[in-house]
């Protein structure tokens, strides 16, 4: 029965008339009437696909983190709270902050490298000293500015899962759930908990190449390559995101992030010292200063912490510390041959997301040390490949798997001690390269979906 014939067997012709001339003046899109739920292109399977790996997540870092704490207090009860020996105090609280920010009052002297009053020496390269100065300018008290640090840390890192938030809520998940996977993701940030308690910069560093990334997304290259070649001038390893623009094939904007990268790395040596030679000398030799102490020196608690292929290496087969040189040199030849190979000849071809979980899974991973704060990198493909979970028309076969994979990753596995020494942590450098892995062989935006639109038709031509 049409809509006519029902209509004028109660209402007037006239009437109707003016009905119709109605709904004709309001907007189509108003009038659209959404498909049948089994008839929708994606339905109620787009829901189900999106929640499973995020569900993994929360349920893995929860159960993960909730032990870890557990740990943690029977730790405390039978030691007490004794630094070295308590899981909340691992390794120094505020080592990294007392270490460094007190140190730019030797700026201009050829003191700055080798002041060693706090625990150890400079081995940062120059361009570090930029994002210090300003904890040391505005220093009235110590704890005051460490609280300033923190703070920001925090802060930052709650932006990020706040632009998480707003992207689930757009693309359909209810606000309570999508509120519930943030703050879960929040309380059980492991890597941003230990980069503070250090008093680490790589809280503040990470933004940097987050935004790069970001920037190089939306087609801005110049400001991406720009902000990657600062984050590199800070810490050596995020370069390697330049990687990025070899498929865009903008070899200028890596010529333009690596000008970043000396430029400042020139004026940062002039600011340390008169001598812009003489400091770069002292730089590289506070590189090899850092090697000698945690590299090739295995420590009893080292591999507790270090998450780096090399440490994993080092556990695996023991070597004596005689051929730890040789050793060393033998990895960084078979780690960039290996690591050129694979990314163009497989990664380059992969989507930009794969491409940015291989490039950061290599910083994090291939560096011969790598602490927990470093893990704080691989929260950029993690965000994007949480808020890309809702634009799948069928979940790649190991999305579930890098949810799991990710939550383990950022769990607080030093708490798990033995004798004193964590033992699980090495388990990460595994879990690290089974992400490269699936970087390299699954395209992660394969099942991506165009823009779904559905055909704005008025209400009376769908009767």
């Amino acid at each position: 029965m049409n809509l006519q014939s029902h209509f004028s067997r109660k209402y007037p012709q006239a009437l109707y008339n003016n009905f119709l001339q109605a709904l004709n003046r309001l907007p189509a899109g108003r009038l659209t009437r959404p498909p049948a739920r089994s008839e929708h292109p994606i339905g109620s399977l787009r829901r189900l696909h999106s929640l499973r790996p995020l569900t993994a997540f929360l349920i893995t870092s929860g159960l993960l983190t909730l032990t870890a704490l557990l740990v943690a207090g029977w730790h405390v009860h039978v030691d007490g709270w004794t630094v070295g020996l308590n899981p909340l105090f691992i390794d120094g609280w505020r080592a990294d902050y007392m270490a460094y920010v007190p140190r730019m009052r030797y700026l201009h002297s050829p003191h700055f490298y080798d002041f060693c009053e706090y625990w150890y020496p400079w081995y940062y390269p120059p361009a570090a000293i930029f994002i210090h100065l300003p904890f040391f300018y505005i220093s009235i008290h110590i704890m005051w500015t460490y609280t300033a640090y923190a703070t920001l840390s925090l802060v930052v890192f709650a932006g990020l899962l706040w632009v998480v938030f707003r992207k689930l809520a757009n693309l359909g998940l209810s606000k309570p759930w999508a509120f519930c996977f943030v703050f879960i993701s929040f309380a059980t940030a492991w890597p941003l908990y230990f980069s503070i308690q250090r008093g680490n910069f790589e809280s503040l560093i990470w933004p940097l190449s987050a935004l790069g990334v970001w920037l190089f997304c939306r087609k801005s290259y110049s400001g991406s390559s720009i902000l990657i070649g600062i984050a590199g001038a800070i810490k050596l390893y995020p370069l390697l995101l330049l990687f990025l623009f070899f498929s865009e094939r903008r070899y200028k904007n890596i010529l333009a992030g690596l000008g970043a990268f000396a430029i400042l790395n020139l004026l940062a040596a002039r600011f340390i010292e008169p001598s812009i030679l003489d400091s770069m000398r002292q730089s590289v030799m506070a590189v090899t200063a850092w090697t000698i102490r945690y590299t090739l020196h295995a420590t009893a608690r080292e591999p507790g912490y270090d998450h780096s292929l090399f440490c994993l290496l080092k556990v695996l087969i023991r070597p004596k510390e005689s051929r730890l040189l040789l050793m060393l040199q033998s990895y960084f030849l078979i780690a960039s041959i290996t690591f050129g190979v694979v990314f163009f000849k497989k990664v380059i071809h992969q989507p930009v997301l794969n491409q940015a979980l291989f490039l950061t899974c290599c910083m994090t991973i291939l560096p011969p040390t790598s602490f927990e704060y470093a893990l704080l990198s691989l929260y950029i493909p993690w965000a994007w490949l949480v808020v890309q979970t809702f634009s799948y028309e069928s979940a790649p076969k190991y999305l579930t798997l890098l949810m799991v994979l990710f939550a383990i990753i950022f769990a607080p596995l030093t708490f798990f001690l033995s004798h004193g020494i964590p033992v699980l942590t090495p388990g990460k450098s595994i879990c690290i390269m089974l992400l490269a892995v699936i970087a390299v062989v699954e395209p992660l935006d394969r099942h991506a979906s165009v823009a779904e639109t559905i055909a704005e038709t008025p209400m009376i031509a769908n009767i």
